[in-house]
């Protein structure tokens, strides 16, 4: 009842397209690769990720009909290879909701990100001086086990619908990007510039191309 039928075949690419991707990688440039000893990482990583995923699908935040069992998917993300070499999971339910496994101590995103009870939270709530203030929030929990604070489920937020366009032209060079309408391009830059204050008076650092992403959620 919690995966879906043929979900672990090493068939899938989406799952272990990574794990393959990389050995080919070194054989072709002629490196040395221990398979044995990162196919034994690998499956020793998705063995504790499906341990935590039973021991927690029955608690309360995975209570939505949009993340009802069973899992329809796993793939496995391409950044954070740093954290011991695992990745980060993107976990598809039958509901047609989505969550994040990361399996990394929580810090920032339960500190500052989370929907209730913290800092962004609490600031959102305040009344406003100059404007609203418009922080990022972002739906996540710990574990339930003995091992809850060694990793984190979070919400995975889609990307936004592609919104690209002719920005500027001249003869022979055309420069494309992002376009937003005026309504969504003053809430865009008011929201950036609420977390740059943020960022700023916190001392948050590392707020590069990888960590500051744009989604969408219902709603």
């Amino acid at each position: 009842d919690l995966l879906a039928p043929g979900l672990l075949e090493v068939t899938d690419s989406g799952l272990f397209g990574p794990l393959v991707t990389e050995a080919f990688t070194a054989c072709a440039a002629g490196i040395r690769y221990e398979a044995n000893e990162q196919h034994l990482r690998w499956t020793a990583f998705l063995d504790q990720f499906l341990q935590r995923l039973t021991q927690d699908v029955t608690g309360p935040w995975f209570d939505q009909p949009s993340l009802r069992l069973p899992v329809t998917g796993i793939e496995a993300q391409s950044g954070e290879t740093h954290n011991g070499r695992r990745r980060i999971l993107r976990v598809s339910m039958s509901g047609g909701g989505a969550v994040a496994y990361t399996p990394r101590p929580p810090g920032g995103e339960l500190l500052f990100l989370a929907s209730d009870d913290s800092v962004f939270a609490f600031l959102n709530s305040l009344p406003p001086v100059t404007g609203p203030v418009d922080l990022p929030g972002l739906r996540c929990t710990t574990g339930s086990g003995p091992d809850r604070l060694e990793y984190t489920w979070q919400e995975w937020l889609e990307p936004p619908p592609a919104q690209s366009g002719l920005i500027r032209s001249a003869p022979g060079r055309r420069l494309v990007g992002t376009k937003l309408g005026r309504r969504q391009a003053e809430r865009y830059w008011h929201r950036a510039g609420s977390l740059a204050a943020a960022a700023f008076r916190f001392g948050i650092a590392d707020l590069g191309e990888g960590n500051v992403l744009s989604g969408t959620r219902p709603g």
